[in-house]
């Protein structure tokens, strides 16, 4: 996936070079006091491995909205409309870091900048927040995806509870809610393109 346009690549939030650099001081010392360390790849708000830490998701489905004529003695389904899955579901592993569950409550924090003030909440632009998702499954064997879907104008709508738990062959997973416009398959050629027009775009 790419960034949103609103999302700076150093803190996930929306502002200005000096807002990013000065967020990331305060992430550093925030880092050193609560005895977290120092690592400056903490700070990089880079989606492009985030399907390291997949652990699952969905294709997303279509179907036709029908209704039934009767002709005679006989009823038949008529489709009158096109009906599309809008919301998918990804499923996380966990790092000690909480990487994946910062990345996506940043992306969320853009939809709806945080405030002190509940009078002062302003949900932002679709076009800041939104961004095309891709999902693939790829081939055994090779890093060519079999079979590749574009999720267009997408953005997290909800982060589920993240349940921890004592036991020692329990991993700690997070689930999120994306929603769409609209999905469309993507040929072989178009996926191995987005995937590298992907690794580009949130570098520069």
């Amino acid at each position: 996936m790419n960034n949103p346009a609103g999302q700076n690549l150093l803190t996930g939030g929306a502002g200005s070079v000096g807002d990013a650099i000065g967020s990331v001081v305060k992430t550093g010392l925030k880092s050193v006091v609560t005895g977290g360390g120092f690592s400056p790849t903490s700070f990089l708000n880079d989606p492009r491995d985030i399907y390291l830490l997949a652990e699952s998701c969905a294709i997303p489905g279509r179907n036709f909205d029908m209704y039934t004529r009767r002709t005679g003695m006989k009823s038949v389904k008529i489709p009158y409309g096109l009906a599309t899955d809008d919301t998918v579901k990804f499923t996380f592993l966990l790092t000690n870091d909480y990487y994946i569950l910062k990345y996506f409550k940043s992306w969320m924090d853009l939809i709806v900048p945080p405030s002190d003030n509940l009078d002062e909440l302003r949900v932002n632009y679709k076009n800041v927040y939104s961004t095309d998702i891709q999902i693939q499954q790829m081939a055994e064997g090779d890093f060519i995806p079999s079979y590749s879907v574009k999720l267009m104008n997408a953005f997290p709508t909800a982060i589920d509870t993240i349940t921890l738990s004592n036991t020692s062959d329990d991993i700690v997973r997070c689930t999120v809610s994306v929603t769409f416009d609209n999905w469309e398959e993507e040929g072989l050629m178009d996926g191995m393109i987005g995937t590298a027009s992907n690794l580009i775009g949130n570098i520069i």
